[in-house]
């Protein structure tokens, strides 16, 4: 329906809704409901049914990949240092800063 259609009907409503409710027929009371409260327009759901589960594995995965690159560029920017402190690296590493 298009959208200058949908406003007249909405605004032929908002007329009927001014005189008293026992005047309204059923179907008058249910649009002016979908109207008021319904999914549609700026109450309209931001996401449908699989784009939350979309979303939150594209998170995930954005997150493993960036963490794999993190530590694969750790890794290839100095294979040299070791994996814990010991003395032996301590030592080298002070006559490094002398």
């Amino acid at each position: 329906m298009p959208s200058l259609e949908q406003q007249d009907i909405a605004d032929n409503l908002m007329e009927r809704q001014k005189l008293p409710w026992e005047k309204l027929n059923g179907s008058e009371i249910k649009a002016a409901w979908h109207i008021s409260y319904g999914e549609w327009g700026p109450r309209r759901a931001v996401y449908r049914g699989g784009d939350v589960e979309l979303i939150t594995k594209g998170v995930f995965w954005g997150l493993g990949i960036s963490l794999g690159l993190f530590s694969l560029i750790k890794i290839l920017a100095n294979p040299d240092t070791p994996k814990t402190m010991n003395r032996e690296w301590q030592l080298k590493f002070d006559e490094y800063l002398k």
